[in-house]
Parts: C-alpha cells; structure tokens; sequence
C-alpha cells in the first residue's frame, strides 16, 4: 500500500499487511490533524519505508511521535516506543483510503458531541 502527503514530497509503502484500524476520537488526534477524529491503520514498521522528503517528527506525548510533512503540513503516521515493530499511518494518506474499514472507535468518551459514529461500530470509552 501506497500513500503520501498533500503536496506529495513525502510518500511512503507501508506494505500490504494491515492490521489494527481504528477511529480516535481523543483530544490530541484531533488537534493534530484539525479533524473530529482520525482513522489511524498499523502496518509492521519493517514493511514501510518512506520515499521522497522525510516527514518532521515531534513528540506529541511521552515516547509517541508523530510525523507531518513540513511543507504542506499533512498529518503522516505515529510511532511508539512502546511498539518498536509497527508504524501507524493515518488512513486518509494513503493513496486508496477506502481500502481500510475502522474495525472500532477508541476513546470516544471524548468524541465531540455531534459526532455519530453508529450503534453497530465497536467502542472503546478510552484506548483499548
């Protein structure tokens, strides 16, 4: 699977074993990516490599980065100390995001209010 940013001087493979999508609603998600909640996809890190400019990186909480394109801004992909082996994309960068169905909804204890995400979605009030 293929993907990249806005402006396209980052793109990346992420390889074609996804695994793990979810919706988060949690605040930083949000204002990350300017979006009401983000829907986030894992892929094993040794299959991605990205191609083009490399994205900036910042610490957005203890041992969690986040990646963005520093020209265009695109929100890219997050990655946790915790979890050496995966990297998570998010799914509206890929170049076939609707390839990828969110298998349940996390933290939507702080989903904004107007927010419907369906009765037959599974959900999780925090993280899993």
């Amino acid at each position: 699977m293929n993907g990249g940013c806005l402006c396209g001087r980052v793109r990346y493979r992420a390889g074609n074993d996804p695994y793990d999508a979810v919706a988060c609603h949690c605040e930083r998600c949000r204002k990350a990516t300017g979006a009401p909640y983000v829907v986030w996809v894992s892929f094993h890190a040794s299959q991605f490599d990205y191609s083009g400019e490399i994205p900036a990186e910042y610490e957005s909480s203890p041992g969690v980065y986040r990646s963005f394109c520093n020209h265009c801004g695109t929100s890219m992909t997050n990655r946790n100390d915790d979890r050496p082996d995966e990297m998570v994309v998010n799914v509206c960068t890929l170049d076939n995001p609707s390839a990828i169905t969110p298998d349940k909804h996390i933290w939507v204890s702080k989903r904004l209010p107007w927010v419907d995400i369906g009765r037959e979605v599974v959900r999780c009030e925090k993280s899993d």
